[in-house]
């Protein structure tokens, strides 16, 4: 019996090395596509998140763990690249993400944030922004500066904020992930808007962020809970 759960193991660290294996390979190509400009890099990204299995709230820290970074990675390359390329010369129209960049930035910012929260949170959970890591968070809010959409980028920060306040704070990861977005919005975002008073509240370390402000704000477009809450309706 103790041999064949060993087997067993054995077997099931060989399956899941496997796509970890293939997803490194296809990220260097991936990643030499990209600094060559090269639209290829569309092809590995759709074989790169045909890998990668959807994220399981039963999955141990080992399990998740390698996993997780693949999805990072991924979806960092992925929303750099778009962000490089938008908006689309219609070249890319048959790869299904590449015709979100089609839309208007109105209508293409908010997808892009849902498809991200749908990407990291567990399937049988509702999508929310305190699954989504700081290094996607940081790559969708400079896409929005980009495009001069600095009040979006201010609500998915505070919507985060907010619902990563339950997330340990004296975690390493979660320390520095803080860091880069209170910089994003000290130095990228919030000048952008003019707004030197709550910049200087994200940069002590204090941003004048509450869940009933982030729920209950006058302007319907600023009602940060509605970036959670219509996650799924942006993804088919």
């Amino acid at each position: 019996m103790p041999t064949s759960r060993s087997s067993s193991r054995s077997s099931s660290a060989t399956i899941s090395s496997e796509p970890l294996r293939t997803l490194r390979n296809l990220y260097t190509q991936a990643a030499r596509a990209f600094l060559n400009r090269s639209p290829s890099v569309t092809t590995y990204i759709e074989q790169a998140f045909a890998l990668l299995p959807h994220p399981d709230e039963h999955d141990s820290v080992r399990e998740s763990g390698p996993l997780e970074q693949q999805r990072i990675k991924w979806d960092v390359l992925r929303l750099t690249w778009e962000a490089s390329v938008y908006p689309s010369n219609g070249a890319m129209d048959h790869q299904t993400d590449m015709n979100l960049l089609t839309l208007p930035p109105a209508v293409l910012l908010p997808a892009l944030h849902a498809r991200s929260l749908v990407l990291f949170t567990p399937s049988n959970l509702k999508a929310s922004s305190s699954h989504l890591p700081a290094e996607v968070l940081l790559a969708l809010m400079l896409f929005a500066v980009k495009l001069g959409m600095y009040g979006v980028a201010r609500d998915w920060a505070e919507t985060w904020w907010v619902a990563r306040g339950a997330a340990d704070p004296d975690g390493e990861d979660e320390i520095k992930g803080r860091r880069k977005i209170r910089e994003a919005m000290v130095l990228r975002v919030l000048p952008g808007l003019a707004d030197w008073e709550s910049a200087g509240g994200w940069a002590e370390g204090e941003p004048d962020v509450s869940l009933q402000e982030v729920c209950h704000h006058p302007d319907p477009y600023m009602r940060r809970c509605s970036f959670d809450a219509a996650a799924t309706s942006f993804i088919a």
